[in-house]
Protein backbone atom coordinates (compact mmCIF):
# COMPACT_ATOMS: atom_id res chain seq x y z
CA UNK A 1 0.00 0.00 0.00
CA UNK A 2 1.53 3.33 -0.90
CA UNK A 3 2.82 4.85 2.62
CA UNK A 4 2.11 8.52 1.62
CA UNK A 5 -1.63 7.68 1.32
CA UNK A 6 -1.34 6.15 4.81
CA UNK A 7 0.47 9.04 6.23
CA UNK A 8 -1.71 11.24 5.26
CA UNK A 9 -5.01 9.28 6.21
CA UNK A 10 -3.34 9.01 9.92
CA UNK A 11 -2.01 13.08 9.87
CA UNK A 12 -5.87 13.74 8.94
CA UNK A 13 -6.93 11.50 12.37
CA UNK A 14 -4.78 13.38 14.66
CA UNK A 15 -6.11 16.34 14.06
CA UNK A 16 -10.07 15.77 13.59
CA UNK A 17 -10.26 12.33 15.90
CA UNK A 18 -13.83 10.69 15.41
CA UNK A 19 -13.99 11.74 11.32
CA UNK A 20 -16.19 9.29 9.87
CA UNK A 21 -14.73 7.09 6.52
CA UNK A 22 -16.72 9.59 4.15
CA UNK A 23 -15.43 12.78 5.95
CA UNK A 24 -11.87 11.35 5.87
CA UNK A 25 -11.67 10.62 2.17
CA UNK A 26 -13.26 14.01 1.45
CA UNK A 27 -10.70 15.65 3.18
CA UNK A 28 -8.29 13.90 1.13
CA UNK A 29 -9.68 15.20 -1.92
CA UNK A 30 -10.12 18.62 -0.39
CA UNK A 31 -6.15 18.86 0.59
CA UNK A 32 -6.03 17.43 -3.25
CA UNK A 33 -7.34 19.75 -4.91
CA UNK A 34 -5.97 22.62 -3.02
CA UNK A 35 -2.27 21.07 -3.34
CA UNK A 36 -2.98 21.04 -7.49
CA UNK A 37 -4.13 25.20 -7.26
CA UNK A 38 -0.73 25.93 -5.93
CA UNK A 39 1.45 23.80 -6.49
CA UNK A 40 0.30 21.93 -9.71
CA UNK A 41 0.22 17.96 -7.97
CA UNK A 42 -2.42 15.86 -5.43
CA UNK A 43 -0.83 15.01 -2.43
CA UNK A 44 -2.21 11.61 -2.47
CA UNK A 45 -1.75 8.90 -4.93
CA UNK A 46 -5.75 8.42 -4.87
CA UNK A 47 -7.10 8.40 -8.54
CA UNK A 48 -11.00 9.74 -7.29
CA UNK A 49 -13.86 9.13 -9.62
CA UNK A 50 -17.50 10.05 -8.73
CA UNK A 51 -19.12 8.08 -6.70
CA UNK A 52 -22.42 7.79 -4.22
CA UNK A 53 -21.39 10.33 -2.29
CA UNK A 54 -18.57 12.19 -4.29
CA UNK A 55 -15.10 11.52 -5.21
CA UNK A 56 -14.06 8.21 -3.83
CA UNK A 57 -11.31 6.04 -4.93
CA UNK A 58 -11.51 1.91 -4.19
CA UNK A 59 -8.11 1.73 -2.66
CA UNK A 60 -8.68 4.06 0.20
CA UNK A 61 -10.55 1.19 1.78
CA UNK A 62 -7.83 -1.11 1.56
CA UNK A 63 -6.04 1.45 3.19
CA UNK A 64 -7.95 1.84 6.04
CA UNK A 65 -8.38 -2.11 6.44
CA UNK A 66 -4.49 -2.36 6.65
CA UNK A 67 -3.72 0.85 8.94
CA UNK A 68 -6.95 -0.87 11.33
CA UNK A 69 -4.72 -4.28 10.97
CA UNK A 70 -1.91 -3.45 12.27
CA UNK A 71 -3.41 -1.35 14.53
CA UNK A 72 -2.19 2.25 13.63
CA UNK A 73 -6.06 3.79 13.26
CA UNK A 74 -8.77 2.55 15.79
CA UNK A 75 -12.36 1.88 14.48
CA UNK A 76 -15.65 2.60 16.45
CA UNK A 77 -18.90 2.23 16.78
CA UNK A 78 -21.41 5.10 16.30
CA UNK A 79 -25.16 4.79 16.59
CA UNK A 80 -26.39 8.32 15.35
CA UNK A 81 -29.57 9.91 17.11
CA UNK A 82 -31.96 8.56 13.71
CA UNK A 83 -30.64 5.15 14.86
CA UNK A 84 -28.53 4.31 11.55
CA UNK A 85 -25.34 3.11 12.21
CA UNK A 86 -21.84 3.77 11.29
CA UNK A 87 -17.96 4.36 12.37
CA UNK A 88 -15.22 6.88 13.15
CA UNK A 89 -11.68 6.41 13.36
CA UNK A 90 -9.36 7.61 15.26
CA UNK A 91 -5.07 6.99 15.73
CA UNK A 92 -3.93 4.94 18.18
CA UNK A 93 -1.96 7.30 20.74
CA UNK A 94 0.54 4.53 21.27
CA UNK A 95 1.92 4.45 17.51
CA UNK A 96 4.06 7.29 16.70
CA UNK A 97 2.71 9.36 13.78
CA UNK A 98 5.21 9.40 11.00
CA UNK A 99 5.26 12.44 8.14
CA UNK A 100 8.28 11.00 6.67
CA UNK A 101 6.51 11.01 3.55
CA UNK A 102 4.88 14.58 3.31
CA UNK A 103 6.63 17.64 2.85
CA UNK A 104 6.47 21.06 4.74
CA UNK A 105 4.81 22.47 2.43
CA UNK A 106 1.87 19.23 2.31
CA UNK A 107 1.74 19.27 6.01
CA UNK A 108 0.87 22.68 5.49
CA UNK A 109 -1.86 22.78 3.29
CA UNK A 110 -3.24 19.43 5.23
CA UNK A 111 -3.35 21.70 8.14
CA UNK A 112 -5.27 24.50 6.15
CA UNK A 113 -7.68 22.59 4.99
CA UNK A 114 -8.48 21.41 8.37
CA UNK A 115 -8.91 24.58 9.84
CA UNK A 116 -11.31 25.68 7.05
CA UNK A 117 -13.28 22.35 8.29
CA UNK A 118 -13.47 23.21 11.51
CA UNK A 119 -14.24 26.85 11.16
CA UNK A 120 -17.08 26.28 8.74
CA UNK A 121 -19.27 23.74 11.06
CA UNK A 122 -19.17 22.04 14.22
CA UNK A 123 -20.26 19.06 11.99
CA UNK A 124 -17.35 18.49 9.73
CA UNK A 125 -19.32 16.17 7.02
CA UNK A 126 -21.51 18.84 6.34
CA UNK A 127 -19.11 21.36 5.56
CA UNK A 128 -16.52 18.67 3.83
CA UNK A 129 -19.66 17.75 1.49
CA UNK A 130 -20.45 21.01 0.70
CA UNK A 131 -17.28 21.96 -0.15
CA UNK A 132 -16.25 18.75 -2.00
CA UNK A 133 -19.44 19.64 -4.43
CA UNK A 134 -18.09 22.87 -5.60
CA UNK A 135 -14.54 21.77 -6.84
CA UNK A 136 -14.11 22.23 -10.43
CA UNK A 137 -13.44 18.50 -10.87
CA UNK A 138 -16.82 17.46 -9.14
CA UNK A 139 -18.69 19.99 -11.71
CA UNK A 140 -19.05 17.73 -14.37
CA UNK A 141 -18.15 14.48 -13.43
CA UNK A 142 -20.37 11.85 -14.60
CA UNK A 143 -21.11 8.64 -12.14
CA UNK A 144 -18.34 6.03 -11.84
CA UNK A 145 -16.04 8.03 -14.14
CA UNK A 146 -12.20 9.34 -13.17
CA UNK A 147 -12.76 13.12 -12.31
CA UNK A 148 -11.40 14.28 -15.82
CA UNK A 149 -9.83 17.76 -14.83
CA UNK A 150 -7.92 15.51 -12.28
CA UNK A 151 -7.22 12.81 -14.37
CA UNK A 152 -6.12 15.36 -17.13
CA UNK A 153 -4.28 17.00 -15.39
CA UNK A 154 -2.12 14.19 -14.31
CA UNK A 155 -1.76 12.52 -17.53
CA UNK A 156 -0.41 16.63 -18.60
CA UNK A 157 2.18 16.12 -15.74
CA UNK A 158 3.08 12.75 -16.13
CA UNK A 159 3.64 13.78 -20.38
CA UNK A 160 6.21 16.52 -18.66
CA UNK A 161 8.51 14.10 -16.63
CA UNK A 162 6.74 15.64 -13.07
CA UNK A 163 5.71 12.75 -10.72
CA UNK A 164 2.63 13.01 -9.37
Amino acid sequence: MEQKNKQIIRYILEKIPGVSKTALIKTVYLADCEARKHTGKSISKFNYIRYHYGPYDFDYQSVLEEEIFTENIIEKDLVFSSGRRGKTYYTNENKKLETSSLTPVEIYILNHVIENIREKTSKPLEAILDEVYQTEPMQNAEMGNLLKKMAANIRRLLLIGIQV
